[in-house]
């Protein structure tokens, strides 16, 4: 089983629903969501290599769960 294979079955058992609404999801939620920590995404974010798509509003950082997915099936993040 891939890695967002594995993603997708736990947020369908997590939510009991078969796909969430996408919605804007902050640093905390980001890490959460992908089992890491918050400093790694901080560190993703400075890096240029791994493009993690993350969005700067206002002072914070938001990301897409749909585009957080993509991010991971793509393979950008393994590198």
């Amino acid at each position: 089983m891939k890695s967002y294979e594995i993603l997708s079955s736990f947020r369908t058992r997590r939510t009991g629903m078969e796909q969430e609404p996408d919605r804007w999801i902050g640093i905390d939620e980001a890490s959460a969501y992908l089992g890491v920590t918050k400093d790694s995404i901080h560190n993703w974010i400075r890096s240029r290599e791994l493009d993690i798509p993350a969005h700067k509003i206002g002072k914070l950082w938001k990301f897409k769960k749909s585009e957080l997915d993509s991010w991971v099936k793509s393979g950008k993040s393994a590198l």
